[in-house]
């Protein structure tokens, strides 16, 4: 019985030990893992799986019976200052443009003491706005012939605002001049004299306007407000006020209907003579464009008034086809307009023009074309036209024997025939070149001839790049024999064919710098343009220009 005593105390024991072996492990968390992973594989040894205790949760772990468990939820709303931020889409990387010099500067100095220098401005790269300058001046002050200096300052100033559709323009030009009626022989023994035969005016032009242009259908308008104005030394005055508007309606793809109108009042003082004119322009048209046929017809409606009152219609009959598209399109026109003649604008033509108090418009009553252009051999374009012409009072400058002013005289029944044919060259910029030939026939009614004017002209041109270092250049115009005045016998007064030939040279530093030098009327040949008033000789020009 002892024996059995010692034997079940003994198995008590080695039962008991393990157990609380792994209790302290649970309860301990110091415990090491590696002894936990020992014990309980030796417990699934020793112990069989039918006698394995069933494992309770402690006391301190409830089981929570959920079956049958209703949940209510309510919503909650706080308040706070945070406001998430906007997402936002990323942004492409800026273009990265090269340097583009935009602003450009000539001065040079040629004979007879004539200094020039030209002057360009422009704002750098803006999608908003673009403003540019552009001012020239050049002066002569030793004349080649007795008080034939001069000299002459103009410029344009340009700004546009581009809006999202419209565009806001100005533009301000200015020219002013000082020059002398040198052709006048009287003053050539009486210095005394020299301040009556100089003349002095300015030209100050002003436009504005608002522009839609952008949209391939729908309407377009572009409607603008004019100002010029002509002052001289003897403070004779030419004052043009205009309205310009004008609409242009895409009705579909292919046809287009557009209005275009001028109204211009006028007033001008010359002497004690004071003219006031009112000259209005409506141009109705439409447009059909579609594939290698384009046709526009439309009506030219003129009038003007001053003590006297003229009125005149004139069809618009245009075409255009392409035979070979890029290579050869013919056309052709009828057309007629009124041309208003302003002493703003034949000073330009002639400046030795004398005051006139009194101008009326001249009514191109029938002008009829016929022509053909395109390219051929990969280089050559080509243009060739052919037209006729009839005018009521057209404007001519005519000049008496042995005086000095120009008199505005008008052809009754004017009538012109010609053949305008043009060539041109261009070998990637390298090699450029062209030629245009003049072939003209006039008839004049109650004027003795077509004054100044050549029936036959050529102009020949052409440059050669050298690996864009140096730029070799030439220009030729060629005028056929002209009559320049009338004699006092009645006979006519007339120039031979001339020949004017120019070169130029041009060697460029770098993208910035170069040197240029010009060489004028190389033939020194002796001719007018204007009867009495002689062409510069041989002439020479040089300088520098800046690109900045």
């Amino acid at each position: 019985m002892k024996n059995h005593k010692v034997i079940f105390i003994a198995a008590l024991l080695a039962g008991c030990i393990p157990f609380a072996r792994v209790q302290g492990q649970i309860n301990d968390p110091m415990a090491g893992q590696g002894d936990k992973e020992v014990t309980q594989e030796r417990l699934r040894e020793e112990i069989p799986e039918s006698k394995k205790p069933e494992l309770t949760l402690p006391a301190n772990q409830v089981k929570v019976e959920t079956e049958g468990l209703e949940m209510e939820t309510k919503e909650v709303q706080v308040q706070t200052e945070y406001t998430p931020p906007v997402p936002r889409a990323p942004q492409p990387e800026k273009p990265v443009f090269p340097k583009l010099y935009n602003n450009y500067l000539k001065v040079g100095y040629g004979r007879f003491a004539t200094p020039f220098a030209r002057l360009y401005l422009n704002n750098d790269r803006n999608d908003n706005a673009d403003i540019g300058l552009d001012f020239t001046h050049i002066s002569s002050h030793k004349g080649y012939v007795d008080y034939s200096e001069f000299r002459k300052d103009y410029g344009t100033l340009k700004a546009s605002y581009f809006l999202k559709e419209q565009t806001i323009y100005t533009k301000l030009y200015a020219y002013n001049t000082n020059f002398f009626y040198f052709a006048d022989t009287i003053v050539s023994d009486r210095p005394d004299l020299k301040d009556t035969i100089r003349q002095n005016y300015t030209q100050i032009m002003f436009e504005a306007g608002l522009l839609r242009h952008r949209s391939e259908t729908g309407l377009n308008y572009d409607v603008g407000l004019r100002f010029m104005d002509y002052l001289d030394r003897y403070k004779n005055n030419d004052l043009h006020i205009t309205l310009l508007p004008s609409f242009d309606w895409a009705v579909t793809k292919d046809f287009h209907a557009a209005i275009s109108s001028n109204l211009t009042f006028s007033n001008a003082r010359f002497d004690s003579l004071t003219q006031s004119r009112i000259f209005f322009d409506l141009t109705p048209t439409v447009v059909y464009n579609k594939g290698n046929f384009k046709a526009e017809g439309g009506l030219k409606i003129n009038s003007y008034s001053d003590s006297s009152s003229v009125f005149g219609a004139y069809p618009i009959l245009k075409a255009q086809y392409q035979l070979l598209p890029g290579n050869l399109q013919v056309f052709a026109g009828y057309q007629g307009e009124m041309h208003y003649n302003q002493y703003y604008n034949l000073v330009n033509q002639n400046q030795y023009l004398d005051r006139v108090g009194n101008i009326k418009p001249s009514r191109e009553r029938m002008n009829i074309y016929l022509g053909a252009s395109g390219g051929f051999a990969k280089h050559f374009t080509f243009s060739v036209k052919a037209y006729h012409r009839l005018v009521k009072d057209q404007i001519m400058f005519y000049n008496p024997e042995n005086e000095a002013y120009f008199h505005l005289v008008y052809d009754s029944t004017f009538s012109e025939q010609g053949l305008d044919l043009n060539l041109g060259f261009n070998m990637n910029d390298k090699i450029r070149a062209g030629v245009r030939g003049l072939f003209r026939s006039f008839h004049t009614s109650n004027q003795a001839a077509y004054f100044g004017e050549s029936p036959l002209r050529f102009d020949l041109w052409g440059t050669y790049n050298f690996a864009n270092k140096i730029t070799v250049g030439t220009e030729v115009f060629v005028y056929g024999k002209r009559t320049m005045s009338v004699d006092a016998l009645g006979g006519f007064i007339t120039q031979d064919p001339q020949a004017d030939v120019n070169l130029s040279v041009d060697y460029r530093f770098n993208k910035r710098i170069s040197l240029f030098l010009e060489l004028n009327n190389i033939l020194n040949n002796t001719y007018y343009r204007w009867y009495n008033y002689q062409q510069r000789p041989f002439d020479v020009k040089g300088g520098v220009s800046l690109a900045f």
